[in-house]
């Protein structure tokens, strides 16, 4: 066994946690990506492309302009994106939620083209597969499971598939306004502005929580 490998086993629980925990989400998710980095170069990508919204004879245009331009807003909205990721990726400068700002920009998109909502690619969001959906029943769970254990402090961590991630990754970068933010954190962000409407006494912390939780 070399020293590297045994290095690695040697990794104790709190180290391993920091692989998911939600503080410092850039670096945490280098972290975990950078475990299958050299398995990926050498195998085939999974990465998402136009041919996966094929349906119907309708295929998503990868020509189409980044988001906020109309066309690039008209086209996440054509391949399937939820309200929640339009409104994250659309660049809408608004202080209302995601969803919201998502909304609106589908109906003004809408006001454009009026046979937009017939040509929707899928009804499955290929940035968040509905995600963003789940996060009531997300925090409600966490709270029946945390809701006989005292704590103050709480650090929260997310694992998603990965393939999930490089494609939520391929489709924001490419369509994407400038600045939209990446799918973990904004789940996280979500699951902590609920959590902490339902319990303002909570604060989320990077370092010794009282209790660490994993989704």
């Amino acid at each position: 066994m070399s020293a590297d490998n045994s290095k690695e086993n040697d990794l104790d629980q709190e180290d391993q946690w920091q692989l998911y925990a939600s503080a410092g989400y850039s670096a945490t998710e280098s972290s975990f990506d950078d475990e299958t980095d050299s398995q990926t170069s050498q195998e085939e990508e999974i990465w998402f492309d136009g041919d996966d919204f094929d349906m119907d004879g309708k295929t998503a245009n990868w020509d189409a302009p980044p988001c906020p331009a109309p066309l690039g807003i008209a086209h996440i909205i054509r391949i399937g994106s939820c309200d929640f990721c339009i409104g994250r990726i659309g660049g809408s400068m608004t202080d209302v939620s995601n969803a919201e700002k998502g909304s609106s920009l589908r109906s003004d998109a809408y006001a454009r083209d009026q046979e937009l909502s017939t040509n929707i690619v899928q009804g499955f969001c290929p940035l968040c597969e509905n995600l963003f959906d789940d996060i009531e029943n997300i925090v409600e769970r966490v709270s029946d499971s945390l809701s006989e254990t005292k704590f103050s402090t709480i650090q929260f961590g997310i694992h998603l598939p990965k393939d999930l991630i490089q494609e939520e990754d391929r489709i924001r970068n490419r369509f994407g306004a400038p600045a939209s933010y990446h799918l973990k954190g904004a789940l996280v962000l979500e699951i902590h502005k609920l959590m902490k409407e339902q319990n303002k006494d909570i604060v989320f912390v990077k370092e010794k929580p009282d209790v660490m939780v994993l989704v």
